[in-house]
């Protein structure tokens, strides 16, 4: 079996959205890195309790689930993942507004959301590459799982397919953090909760991806990569109108601010 080495192209490409998106941020909102930097370190702690929760918890789910059909093993492990995404992701941005960024704006709030979501395409993009060892090692693909090792042979043309994929995640992750955020500044608490609904949307439809399309070729990667294209697109549809309709929304504390971030 020949594995692409040209697959590595989506790595860097998912490298760059991460990198490209706050250095543009940066650029036309003028804003310090400190507030990219928060984003990423909150995504680093929500993926730290994420992985010790799969060594643990969903090791167990998953296993429990084993007895049961396809559709209701889907429908359980899509609203786990989802609601763990949505509670951890989502909340954590909204105790670290609550504790660090209770004084920023829209323009501090967005470039936290594009911290965020832009350090895990650069994590994602990275473990994309590493892929190659596989080109310089043939020998370890037989230790990989069937469907993996048709992944790694596909045609050139996919590498786009992971790109946008976070492209539009990167959309989503920025949503989210603004409507968190602006929970914790104004003390209103539905956007919290619409944070948290729309992170769990977008993860919990993933464990059926791979059961809905033939993900080893590269019209089911494509089909995919839809539904979270639709969730993307429309995340950027309401970003824009909250800009509109929150505006900057710095001021808005409903208590006395804490310390800003140092």
């Amino acid at each position: 079996m020949t594995v692409n080495p040209f697959l590595s192209i989506a790595g860097f490409g998912m490298i760059t959205t991460g990198l490209l998106a706050m250095i543009l941020w940066w650029r036309r909102s003028k804003v310090e890195w400190k507030y990219f930097l928060m984003g990423a370190i909150v995504w680093v702690a929500a993926i730290l309790v994420k992985a010790v929760m799969d060594l643990t918890v969903t090791t167990i789910l998953v296993e429990a689930l084993n007895d049961f059909g396809i559709a209701i093993y889907l429908i359980i492990i899509g609203v786990y993942i989802g609601l763990r995404t949505g509670l951890l992701e989502s909340g954590f941005s909204y105790f670290a507004a609550l504790i660090r960024l209770r004084n920023i704006g829209w323009n501090e709030a967005f470039a936290f959301g594009i911290g965020f979501g832009g350090v895990e395409a650069i994590v994602l993009g990275l473990q994309n590459i590493s892929l190659l060892v596989f080109y310089f090692n043939p020998s370890l693909v037989e230790l990989l799982p069937e469907a993996m090792q048709k992944q790694l042979s596909m045609p050139t043309i996919i590498v786009l397919a992971p790109v946008l994929e976070r492209v539009f995640t990167l959309a989503v992750h920025i949503l989210t953090t603004l409507l968190a955020i602006y929970s914790a500044i104004t003390g209103k608490f539905k956007y919290l909760m619409a944070s948290i609904f729309y992170k769990t949307l977008l993860d919990g439809i993933v464990p059926a991806l791979p059961y809905l399309f033939d993900i080893t070729t590269v019209q089911g990667m494509y089909l995919a990569e839809a539904p979270i294209a639709a969730i993307g697109v429309t995340s950027f549809l309401i970003i824009r109108s909250l800009e509109k309709s929150i505006g900057d929304f710095k001021g808005c504390t409903h208590t006395r601010p804490s310390t800003p971030l140092k």
